[in-house]
């Protein structure tokens, strides 16, 4: 039955009350007992307005936030870009114009086109890691640029970590999918503890120095990753 134009599936039971949810899929699905008219379910569902709207959203939301290869989008630098698979003797990856083409000898092996994504997603991070690395060592800031070693690498949780000691600087690899800015705010981070190793108060005063708004960028960060991480 269809209620406020939404597609409402109802199945009966033997049970005592009306019960509601909403499938993977989005679909409401409604519990009643047994010989429950259709008016009573009609108004138990329109009382339950406010509530299957917050739900809704809350899907719709989780479904943004969050990569899967099959939905043929993923975020490059911030910025939305569409997936295509293309026949080719020969695995490459071409990124023009918002869109990240995939040749592979078979473009319907879903697994082969995803592997081939995250090698070249992971390719590009390390170029773009050195690039802005680049940038901040021409700040003019006194740091010993010469002598950090700065390598992407996959971390399920953490952005980035120092070893102050060995000057070495890890990068998670799926800051790729984020913002620049915010990509410059995590190497300030790190960079910062090559002199202050914890999160004191220096630590603090000296990344307000480097980055200043770097509150911003760490919010804009945690947003841009939501389903990368």
């Amino acid at each position: 039955m269809r209620i406020n134009d939404r597609e409402v599936l109802v199945s009966f039971k033997t049970m005592k009350n009306l019960r509601m949810r909403l499938s993977r899929e989005g679909r409401v699905l409604v519990s009643a007992p047994r010989g429950t008219s259709t008016g009573r379910i009609r108004d138990f569902v329109q009382g339950q307005e406010a509530w299957l709207s917050g739900v809704e959203e809350a899907v719709a939301r989780q479904a943004r936030d969050t990569w899967r290869f099959e939905s043929g989008l993923v975020d490059y630098l911030g910025r939305p870009c569409r997936i295509e698979m293309k026949a080719a003797r020969k695995k490459e990856v071409l990124l023009k114009e918002g869109v990240i083409t995939l040749y592979l000898p078979d473009p319907g092996d879903a697994g082969a086109a995803e592997a081939l994504l995250k090698a070249f997603l992971k390719s590009q991070a390390a170029g773009v890691f050195k690039a802005l690395l680049g940038e901040l060592a021409m700040t003019g800031a006194d740091y010993p640029w010469e002598d950090i070693t700065l390598k992407p690498y996959a971390m399920k949780k953490r952005l980035g970590t120092c070893y102050p000691d060995r000057g070495l600087i890890h990068l998670n690899t799926r800051l790729i999918h984020s913002d620049p800015e915010a990509i410059r705010y995590v190497l300030w981070h790190e960079i910062v503890h090559l002199k202050h190793p914890d999160h004191g108060r220096g630590f603090y005063e000296e990344l307000g120095r480097r980055c200043p708004r770097h509150r911003e960028r760490k919010k804009l960060l945690e947003d841009q990753l939501k389903g990368y991480l």
